[in-house]
Parts: structure tokens; C-alpha cells; sequence
């Protein structure tokens, strides 16, 4: 006769000896030493540029998403903060070629024995085409281009250093490649007052023939240069756009120190009413003290001027190291705005790219004859919120550009 309490002992030796059989099965063949789930992850998995240019890419590691990360090949990555580094193109490429860019981590297994863990990414260089059409053709075949100014005129047209505070000094004229809405270059030393702490003073300063922002080497360009200079171009109803699409490639320049404040890249306000339209770089929470400055795109309905914020991912960080394209674009019909910012090295499927992407608002046009469209600088009385930096190939356009036209801009550009 089976003692029952033997035979429940017995059962309840059973997930014990199931257990140790496959303990020491592992053990016999060396699975316990494998490593499960250990994975380091890179992001983007693949992007393409051309000599010279810059992709961030950034990695995460499975089991600890602040371990340290090295980059290889190590030679061509900078910039590295946290678990992101921003690899450079090498500064000849002769053919078409790619490469893989590696990150580790190390990690402990369940002895304590360090080892490595790596994910790749792929890297498409290319050389740039010697037969790379002009920025400067690129737009002016664009359909709907109303003016267009490159900004590339010689030195003998900077205006005298301005000698008194906020008081402009002209020079000589900032040319409409249509022959349109030529502008003037003008200088002036901005002292903010009290009532607007976000606005910047500048020096006054104004340089021509300043090093150019274009990625084309066969035909090499100039910039305008500013620190209190800009252009004022006078009302024109040839400006008084409906529907528009505004675009410039600027490179800033203010140091770590002067940031925080508010800066106009270009626009076109109402004087007597919250109408027009803006383009600033600043702080994306100008309440906060570690906000890094973004592009903003700023809009006026007749009632209010307002931040339109961003609707898709973030805005794109102002970057400091190199060429930032903006586009602004409205479509009066369907009252969309799309704001695009840009910089070698980021994709098009990149959020930050489109941060305002077919926002539906209200636009009121400027209409007031006081009213001027000004590169660089807010408004003229009093002056406010100066551009500190390189400006070149600013366009205006009676239409909404289409994303393939926004992209081709850049890639003629950039």
C-alpha cells in the first residue's frame, strides 16, 4: 500500500528536480553565461550626406539608458553629449561609398564580468555632383516668386557705423533680383529699454561680402553679415500677400552668454494692428532658465500676434555650427501654415523638420503704408530684437510652396 504522505512529498519534489535538471543541462552546454536582451540601439539607422556634412545620431543601451557610450570610427565624431555625438563626413569624398558607425556599451553579466555590447548604423557618403545647379537659378525658375534678395552686394554699399543710439544710418541698396522691391542697408545700435528685457542690444554693425551660407563649391557666394545691421525694404502692395511662402538661409552667431533673448530673422508686421507675420529665433519656455533658443514662426489674425506653436515633434534647436534654412508657407484657401527649418545632417521625416506642419489659422496681411518689410531686425521705432550673424538668399513667393519645392530648395542649397 502507497503511503500517501511519500506520494505527496514526492509530487511536491517534482518542479524541484525539474528545475536542477535544467540547471544543469544549461550548465553542461553554457547557456547560463549567455546574456539575454542586452541590445544597444541606434538612432537613425541609416542617413546620407555629402563631404563635410553632420548627422547627430544617438544610442540606448537595453539595460541602463545612461550608460556611457564610445562611437567608432572615433576620429569623426564630435560634440559628444550624454548617449548622442555628431559624426562628420570626411572633407573629400571621391566615390559613392558607405560605411558603418558603431556605439558600445559595457555590461555586467551575472558574475561580474564585464563585456561589450554594440549596435550599428549605416552611413551613405557621397561626393557633392559638379554639376550641382545654382541656389540662385533654383529660385528664380520657382513659379510665383515675387522679390528676391540675395544679399551678395560689395562692401561700398554698408551704411557709416552708426554714432547715437537707435538711430539708423543708411547705405546703399539690397537688390530685388526682380527688380521689384529693392531694399536699403541700414545699421543702427540698439539699446533695449525696460519694457522689452527680451530684446537684445546690438553694436550696429553691417558686413558685406561676409563668408557665403551656400553648399557650392563651383560657385562660391557672399553674406551680410549683422550685429544691429539689417535691410529695410519700403510697403509695397506687391508684398501684400494673401497666401505666401518666405524662405532664408542664415547662419547665427550669438554666443551662449546672449541667448535667451528674442531675435528676427526676417519680417513683415503691422504697425497700428497684430497683423503680418515673424520669424524669431528664442527660447522655446521663456520662463525657463535651460531652455535651448528654437525657430519660431509668429502670426497676426487682426486681434492678436501670436507664437504658433509646434504641432508635429519639436522645434528645430537653432544650430550655431552651421547653415539654418527656414521656410515659411500659408495657403490663404485652406488657411494652412507649415513652418520647415533645416540644417545638413537631419532627415525630412525628421518631426523637428515640420514642427508646424498644415497648422489651421487665421491670417491677417499687413496693410498699413508704415509698415516695412525689414531682414534682421523686428521693427525700426524703437529698434528691437536684432539678428546677431550671417543672412543670405531671402525669397518671398504668392504662394504656398509644396513640400518637393521646399526640398529641392534645400538640396540645391545645402
Amino acid at each position: 500500500m502507497i503511503d500517501p504522505f511519500m506520494l505527496l512529498g514526492a509530487i511536491l519534489l517534482l518542479p524541484v528536480i525539474a528545475l536542477f535538471g535544467f540547471v544543469g543541462c544549461a550548465a553542461l552546454l553554457g547557456l547560463d553565461d549567455v546574456e539575454y536582451k542586452s541590445t544597444v540601439t541606434v538612432n537613425p539607422l541609416e542617413a546620407t550626406l555629402q563631404q563635410g556634412q553632420q548627422q547627430r545620431f544617438e544610442a540606448t543601451a537595453s539595460w541602463d539608458k545612461n550608460a556611457t557610450i564610445s562611437w567608432d570610427p572615433s576620429g569623426q565624431f564630435s560634440q559628444q553629449i550624454g548617449n548622442a555625438a555628431v559624426y562628420t563626413a570626411p572633407a573629400t569624398i571621391a566615390t559613392p561609398t558607405s560605411i558603418t558607425i558603431k556605439a558600445t556599451a559595457r555590461n555586467k553579466d551575472k558574475d561580474g564580468n564585464l563585456y561589450d555590447v554594440s549596435g550599428t548604423a549605416t552611413v551613405h557618403l557621397v561626393p557633392t555632383s559638379p554639376m550641382q545647379i545654382p541656389y540662385d537659378s533654383t529660385i528664380l525658375a520657382t513659379q510665383g516668386l515675387v522679390s528676391y534678395w540675395r544679399l551678395q552686394e560689395l562692401q561700398s554699399a554698408e551704411p557709416p557705423i552708426p554714432m547715437t543710439d537707435n538711430t539708423p544710418f543708411s547705405g546703399g541698396v539690397a537688390n530685388d533680383m526682380k527688380n521689384l522691391n529693392n531694399g536699403v542697408y541700414k545699421a543702427v545700435r540698439v539699446v533695449a529699454n525696460a519694457t522689452t528685457p527680451d530684446s537684445p542690444d546690438a553694436p550696429g554693425t553691417l558686413n558685406l561680402e561676409s563668408p557665403g551660407l551656400l553648399n557650392n563649391p563651383n560657385k562660391p557666394s557672399t553674406s551680410l553679415q549683422v550685429d544691429g545691421g539689417y535691410v529695410e525694404v519700403p510697403f509695397s502692395n506687391a508684398l501684400l500677400l494673401s497666401s505666401f511662402s518666405l524662405e532664408a538661409l542664415v547662419f547665427p552667431e550669438w554666443s551662449a552668454a546672449e541667448r535667451k533673448l528674442l531675435r528676427t530673422a526676417v519680417t513683415f508686421l503691422g504697425m497700428t494692428s497684430p497683423s503680418g507675420f515673424a520669424i524669431y529665433a528664442g527660447p522655446n519656455n521663456p520662463t525657463s532658465a535651460t531652455d535651448p533658443d528654437v525657430w519660431q514662426v509668429w502670426m497676426g489674425d487682426g486681434t492678436q500676434f501670436r507664437r504658433i506653436p509646434a504641432n508635429q515633434g519639436s522645434p528645430l534647436l537653432v544650430d550655431f555650427t552651421k547653415t539654418n534654412y527656414l521656410a515659411v508657407t500659408y495657403d490663404q484657401s485652406t488657411q494652412l501654415l507649415n513652418l520647415y527649418t533645416y540644417v545638413a545632417g537631419i532627415q525630412f521625416t525628421d518631426p523637428s523638420f515640420n514642427s508646424v506642419h498644415d497648422a489651421q489659422i487665421t491670417y491677417s496681411r499687413t496693410a498699413n503704408p508704415s509698415s516695412h518689410f525689414l531682414i534682421g531686425l523686428e521693427r525700426t521705432t524703437p529698434p528691437l530684437y536684432p539678428f546677431k550673424g550671417r543672412m543670405q538668399e531671402v525669397a518671398i513667393y504668392n504662394r504656398a510652396l509644396s513640400l518637393n519645392e521646399i526640398k529641392s530648395h534645400i538640396q540645391a542649397a545645402l
